[in-house]
């Protein structure tokens, strides 16, 4: 399940809400309110008295209806004793705050996808896809979202991202820096991770190791395999140098090929008159430049984000639609949350 939609109904529906705990709550609602309000009164300071004091009781209006998010749940759900109204009974603070849309996508959104990779067959055939499938079906997905992405109506940075030209250098420079910088985060991660484990598996073969006999020639095995690893691998100065300059050299600039390929066919003196049409010639352009290397991996993450921005550019104005996509996004991600933890 998502884990920030399932942070925020742990806090919104908790059981366990002590009076000490609710006070502190209130207290940082309105702390942050009076900070925020504080800021705002600044730039107001050449305004009527009358705009600033509006700002003013605007802010605690506010902070009043969150602590009202937070806090409510344990009264209604001993009042009502079912979880699902008094989850919902606490929603209804939210019709008095102005709600962003991409709130209302990102739950609808999410929840969906939660509640679809928890089924069994759904979650049979993911479970089967192989990595080069599995990153094929997104490149697909990606080269179908971006042509209706152009066409939203509502500013976005990654709008900016995907379709401000830049020239080749600069794209390339971009794109090299970003990959050596995800690579060296990657890097440092995993070195920690594993100086955090080795002396736990270290400590472990030590109290066992009186045990059994076999655990003694595994030991061995493992001190070997080690001391040949200090000899025969890299420095770390080698692998970032290699990374940087031999694996991260060449998928840049098959991003920079395939964006200058996007960039000539959303031009407007050229432009196709289907988004059918680009997708399909974006699709084959990512299948002659990866074919069967599949080193221009696409991040779900990054793909579902495009997807939300352009779900929230259809919805922006229609205030019922946001709605339904707020309740239902919020009451399937509790019946996700549930059904997760009775498993």
């Amino acid at each position: 399940m998502n884990k920030s939609i399932g942070r925020a109904i742990d806090v919104i529906a908790d059981d366990k809400l002590v009076l000490r705990r609710l006070l502190k709550r209130i207290l940082a609602v309105y702390s942050l309110s009076g900070v925020l309000t504080f800021a705002k009164l600044r730039n107001l300071k050449d305004s009527s008295r009358h705009t600033r004091i509006t700002a003013l009781l605007k802010s605690l209006k506010t902070a009043s209806w969150v602590c009202a998010l937070l806090g409510s749940y344990p009264v209604l759900n001993k009042v009502l004793k079912n979880r699902i109204l008094a989850f919902n009974g606490a929603l209804l603070a939210t019709t008095q705050l102005n709600v962003p849309p991409w709130v209302s996508t990102y739950l609808a959104f999410e929840s969906v996808i939660d509640y679809a990779t928890s089924l069994s067959s759904i979650g049979n055939f993911v479970s089967q896809l192989s990595r080069q499938n599995a990153n094929l079906i997104r490149q697909a997905l990606l080269c179908f979202v971006i042509p209706w992405l152009r066409n939203t109506t509502y500013p976005s940075r990654a709008k900016t991202i995907l379709f401000q030209r830049k020239t080749l250098i600069k794209d390339f420079v971009t794109l090299f820096a970003l990959w050596n910088s995800i690579s060296l985060y990657q890097y440092l991660k995993s070195s920690l991770y594993k100086q955090r484990q080795r002396p736990k598996r270290q400590s472990i073969e030590t109290n066992n190791i009186q045990d059994s006999v076999t655990l003694n020639s595994r030991l061995f095995k493992d001190k070997w395999k080690e001391i040949n690893e200090m000899t025969t691998t890299r420095t770390v100065w080698e692998k970032v140098v290699g990374c940087c300059c031999g694996e991260n050299l060449h998928v840049p600039l098959k991003w920079v090929a395939w964006r200058q390929l996007l960039w000539a066919l959303l031009d407007t003196e050229a432009r196709y008159s289907s988004n059918l049409q680009i997708s399909a010639l974006l699709m084959l352009g990512l299948y002659v430049l990866d074919s069967k290397k599949n080193e221009m991996f696409v991040r779900p993450g990054v793909l579902k984000y495009l997807m939300r921005i352009w779900i929230t550019d259809q919805i922006h104005d229609k205030r019922k639609w946001q709605n339904l996509f707020f309740w239902t996004g919020s009451n399937l991600s509790l019946y996700n949350q549930t059904r997760t933890r009775n498993v």
